[in-house]
């Protein structure tokens, strides 16, 4: 194998690339199956050397659609068209992409944090090959004291630098994906009204604007929630990938701190803060080896419940509920909002003039202390169920009010029949009053009529007397 000698210069980056591409064990798809080549601990991870790529794919046991069966399974929706337009979004390449490149950037954040960068590259690497890497990646990033045989400082922090411009670029690229659909239904939307003014089909056309008015109003609301829930799901995605990627530390990288981590990563990544409520509670359970085809079937609920317990439930259960609640239980901090970190670095790598016209805010956030989940989860608890006691009370109080609602209707309802009732006996005795009126005084009766007059009096003050004494 030709390489490039100590002696006679720096090397060019194609020969660095060539020279490590020859030394490295591969892992992308092309080696699947060769097991020699295949890495089971997550420790002798290293990041792809493909720089030219527009991402670096995942090792060759994860099977990407398996990954994101899972996602989609810890989701919700309203309907089936929803369904069916988010994982139309997931299956983008966009969005395999940044679950790749999230993927190893975890790898040098989390497991290869103030590690030399590739021991040797592999275990035949020469020296030479150390010298490589480090003049290829390490040159923007230094951990103080880390150095190879030749003295050149080696750090993985190139190699987060680096994949952290391709997510960003990606991120972006997937949201302006989203303005192109919208510009598309809005020139589509003004054709239509062009030709439906010349048209005998105008009401046709309106109604068949409407239906699309309405879908691509649908198709936003669930584009929205994709993006809000973004973070929630590629922390998802890069957990089930350590899941398949390392199975031998699957002890080490499948439990809550783990969950908890990505998520406050990827909420950081995407939306400047680690969102402390965020929860992990809906993820799809994976329990370890073999599990997922236990998990396929249906996981017992003794085995959730039991992982979900945490300090407080366990002092419920022995009966001595721990009186000392944290100190502190939530953390006050002060955050720069103005653009996504990740839209920031993007716009900052291709000096765009116009960044600046976004004003920076400050702002105090005050959110739950990860050390202090027991206690928050015993408040959370807590509020949960007066929530549910004042939800029926309120329930009840709707349900009494729409009783006395229906009982007022119905007594207004016998009120006006009496009422109208009688407007018709009374116009009818008025009627009645009225002929014999005048055929007595026609026929000269004038003492008839009288006594008529008298006795109806009497009668209506007789009636109200009898009322009275009631």
């Amino acid at each position: 194998m030709t390489g490039v000698n100590v002696g006679e210069g720096e090397p060019t980056r194609e020969q660095i690339l060539a020279q490590l591409s020859q030394q490295r064990p591969q892992t992308d798809e092309s080696e699947r199956g060769n097991q020699d080549n295949q890495i089971f601990h997550v420790q002798d991870a290293e990041p792809p050397i493909d720089f030219d790529s527009p991402y670096s794919r995942l090792p060759s046991n994860v099977v990407l659609a398996r990954v994101k069966k899972n996602v989609e399974k810890s989701m919700t929706f309203k309907n089936k068209s929803h369904a069916v337009e988010w994982k139309r979004m997931f299956e983008t390449e966009h969005a395999n992409a940044i679950i790749s490149d999230g993927f190893w950037y975890v790898i040098c954040k989390v497991f290869k944090k103030g590690k030399k960068q590739a021991a040797a590259a592999s275990a035949s690497a020469t020296a030479l090959a150390s010298q490589q890497v480090a003049l290829a990646i390490s040159a923007t990033a230094v951990i103080p004291g880390s150095q190879d045989a030749y003295g050149q400082a080696v750090s993985y922090d190139a190699y987060q630098e680096f994949i952290l411009d391709r997510i960003a670029a990606n991120y972006v690229s997937f949201t302006i994906l989203d303005d192109e659909d919208i510009d598309a239904f809005q020139t589509s939307s003004s054709s239509a009204l062009d030709s439906g003014s010349n048209s005998s089909h105008k009401k046709t056309q309106d109604a068949h604007k409407r239906r699309e008015h309405v879908d691509f109003q649908q198709k936003q609301g669930v584009r929205r929630k994709f993006f809000e829930q973004f973070y929630d799901i590629i922390a998802q995605s890069v957990f089930y990938s350590l899941f398949f990627a390392y199975p031998k530390s699957r002890g080490q990288t499948l439990n809550n701190d783990m969950k908890r981590k990505l998520l406050n990563i990827f909420s950081k990544l995407f939306t400047g803060m680690k969102i402390q409520s965020a929860s992990y509670e809906h993820w799809f359970p994976v329990m370890g080896q073999g599990s997922m085809l236990q998990n396929s079937l249906g996981a017992p609920k003794k085995a959730q419940q039991r992982e979900d317990l945490s300090l407080i439930d366990l002092n419920d259960k022995k009966g001595g509920v721990s009186s000392q609640a944290p100190k502190k239980q939530t953390n006050r901090e002060r955050i720069h909002m103005k653009y996504s970190p990740l839209v920031e670095r993007y716009l900052m790598s291709h000096k765009y003039e116009t960044m600046n016209n976004v004003r920076e805010w400050k702002m105090l956030l005050t959110q739950r202390r990860e050390g202090a989940q027991a206690g928050a989860q015993q408040q959370q608890s807590t509020s949960d169920q007066k929530f549910e006691r004042y939800k029926k009370i309120a329930e009840a109080a709707v349900d009494e009010m729409k009783r006395m609602s229906k009982d007022y209707d119905k007594y207004c309802q016998v009120l006006s029949e009496k009422v109208r009732e009688n407007e018709k006996a009374a116009a009818k005795f008025i009627q009645m009053t009225q002929q014999q009126r005048k055929e007595k005084l026609e026929n000269g009766s004038y003492s008839e009529y009288a006594n008529l007059i008298v006795s109806i009096f009497n009668s209506e003050h007789a009636k109200d007397m009898n009322e009275g004494s009631h």
